[in-house]
């Protein structure tokens, strides 16, 4: 216990319950990445879901952690709004060795030798550290007896929020050629090094793309009727908001952030929310906003962080 210490996966790195999906939506993706971290595609191992910011990645995510309950060994959100500890590769890719080795005893042993060995680890590079805690051991101890294992499965969310999030995909993609028992889901935005990464292991990656494949608006109906009920900020335009619930469907383009940034600046607004409300029925979505998302997120993202910082 005190060796596995010595890998320092960082505190409330999980991903959190509360961010899952509203219920009832985003049944399809969900369902889909369940059954396959089950095993029922025996083509793949990792599965990349990837798409613009404000899809609703993160919640997914969330969602199929909560439904895995026993295939899953671990999470870990990548998430800039997390700290630094969220954001360093080498966090990350311990704390896959540290999942690893509490159900994989072969490992385990592999891998307590190592740290044992091991007296200036934290100075070491990622691709060093990588190899040590991971790849050799797990190719140490890479036999047939083990092929026999149940399908576990490791949950990434937000790789792209990663430092070195490139180097570190092509490190999953080499953990998983080791390890024919092990699967991983990862979410990112649609990142060339990343993709080109993750699609170089030795068995086929699994793709999903949540903007372009799944069709939100029914999910974003319901989630707008949620909104309508909890929050009694909202209570003076329910009405109004419901007569032009289509309009706001049509402005927010499947994106589920338009929508949440929307009603909860319209139930701050106090008295002046249906003054507000009619300002941005007015605005129409630009056809390629969500091009530009990713930068204005990137930004937002990076401040937070600076502000924690301060």
């Amino acid at each position: 216990k005190d060796l596995l210490a010595k890998l320092r996966p960082p505190d409330g790195s999980l991903i959190l319950e509360e961010k899952q999906c509203l219920q009832g939506t985003r049944e399809s993706v969900i369902a889909d990445i369940v059954e396959w971290a089950k095993g029922t595609d025996q083509g793949s191992r990792l599965f990349w879901l990837h798409c613009v910011a404000g899809c609703g990645k993160s919640s997914v995510a969330a969602s199929v952690c909560n439904r895995l309950r026993e295939h899953l060994i671990g999470s870990f959100s990548c998430t800039k709004l997390g700290g630094h500890d969220r954001r360093d590769p080498v966090r990350l890719i311990r704390s896959i060795a540290h999942f690893l080795a509490e159900v994989n005893i072969p490992f385990r042993t592999e891998l307590l030798r190592v740290l044992r060995d091991s007296k200036d680890l934290d100075r070491l590079s990622l691709e060093t550290q990588s190899k040590l805690v991971l790849t050799n051991p797990l190719t140490d101890t890479h036999s047939s007896s083990m092929q026999s294992m149940k399908p576990l499965t490791i949950v990434i969310d937000a790789l792209d929020e990663c430092d070195k999030c490139g180097d570190v995909s092509r490190i999953i993609s080499e953990t998983l050629d080791r390890a024919p028992w092990l699967r991983i889901v990862i979410t990112s935005r649609s990142i060339g090094e990343i993709e080109k990464n993750l699609t170089k292991a030795n068995t086929p990656t699994k793709k999903h793309n949540l903007f372009i494949s799944s069709n939100a608006r029914e999910d974003i109906r319901m989630f707008i009727k949620s909104k309508l009920d909890e929050d009694g900020r909202l209570s003076d335009i329910r009405q109004y908001i419901e007569d032009h619930k289509e309009e706001l469907l049509d402005n927010s383009c499947d994106l589920f952030i338009y929508i949440a940034v929307v009603l909860e600046y319209l139930a701050s607004c106090g008295d002046r929310n249906r003054e507000e409300a009619k300002k941005v029925l007015s605005s129409k979505f630009h056809p390629e906003a969500e091009v530009a998302l990713d930068d204005l997120y990137r930004t937002v993202a990076n401040a937070a962080v600076e502000d924690t910082k301060s």
